[in-house]
């Protein structure tokens, strides 16, 4: 069914390449930080030539940009946009670390689901664990740390915005 980002929103469904929505599976409650019960979300993607080096398989720096593409549909999903952090409040989230594990080789064509979840979240950073998966095969996981800042600085988020972010996470656990 192709339709556009507005309609997946809110709505039991998951964006998958770009304007198709699917149905959301396997959306799993999972840790708990501070106070906060935060969940797992998954995005498909489908490995592209692109996305090959020349043995035939993924390339390994393509593993990090579909672990962006985990984080950007996590918060999408959750009625949330980085633009308008960016654009609104000036606050950039820069990855200060990451980390990825190499486990199986996957390869053009392959449909794989990228499982997203934050596992921590303060006023000063987030972090993001991810699993890619091919079907019921592990493939890669990893993490990436974000920090927050304003005018190339690390910035501590005020109180407002910081719990208006947390109960999105919050919030749309409970469903």
């Amino acid at each position: 069914m192709k339709t556009g980002l507005n309609q997946c929103i809110n709505t039991n469904y998951k964006f998958v390449m770009d304007y198709i929505c699917l149905p959301i599976i396997g959306v799993e409650k999972n840790h708990k930080t501070g106070n906060i019960n935060l969940m797992k979300l998954e995005t498909e993607y489908r490995v592209i030539y692109g996305d090959t080096d020349q043995m035939g398989v993924v390339y390994n720096s393509n593993y990090l940009r579909m672990f962006e593409r985990g984080r950007n549909e996590y918060f999408r999903q959750l009625n949330f946009s980085y633009r308008d952090l960016e654009k609104r409040k000036n606050i950039l989230m820069p990855v200060v670390e990451s980390y990825c594990k190499y486990i199986k080789a996957a390869e053009y064509d392959d449909l794989l689901t990228i499982v997203t979840e934050v596992v921590d979240f303060s006023r000063v950073k987030m972090k993001f664990n991810y699993e890619i998966k091919r079907e019921k095969d592990l493939i890669t996981k990893g993490y990436t740390l974000h920090t927050f800042m304003k005018n190339q600085k690390i910035h501590k988020l005020d109180k407002k915005l910081y719990s208006h972010i947390k109960n999105i996470l919050s919030q749309n656990n409970e469903n």
